[in-house]
């Protein structure tokens, strides 16, 4: 039986304590991100590559279940994006849903050379959430697979 869509509130990793600081968290164009991406020629993971779940990157915040999203810097000079964290888990979310807009941490200052390129569509609220057909089940099972 497949597993049914949960809700799940977006925060960038490693800052439970505030929401916007150092990573503020962004809604980014699908197709520009993977352009800048693209170009980190270290980082890059393809479409379908290393594609999985990476449970550890879903916890609780405020009693809440929360998807950790990845953090990522922006070169305006070069175009590129390079990821400080979340590469994997970012790429199994684009893979697994293809969506249009993809929730990402960035450094304030990416802000207005985001937005002028296109890449930054508008910055994600507090206590927003989007729905993921992930299970703690699901969590727990992948867990368990990688710790044996």
């Amino acid at each position: 039986m497949a597993t049914r869509f949960s809700e799940w509130l977006l925060c960038p990793e490693n800052q439970q304590e505030s929401f916007r600081s150092p990573w503020v968290p962004y809604w980014v164009d699908r197709k520009k991100f993977e352009l800048f991406w693209s170009k980190d020629t270290g980082g890059y993971i393809p479409a379908g590559e290393d594609s999985y779940l990476q449970a550890p990157y879903f916890g609780h915040l405020k009693g809440k279940s929360c998807f950790f999203i990845g953090r990522a810097y922006f070169d305006e000079s070069k175009r590129k994006i390079s990821f400080s964290g979340g590469r994997h888990r970012t790429r199994w979310y684009i893979d697994t849903y293809m969506p249009i807009l993809i929730p990402l941490g960035l450094p304030e200052k990416s802000f207005a050379a985001g937005k002028k390129c296109g890449l930054i569509i508008r910055e994600v609220e507090p206590n927003e959430s989007i729905n993921l057909r992930v299970s703690w089940q699901d969590i727990e099972e992948e867990r368990k697979y990688y710790r044996s």
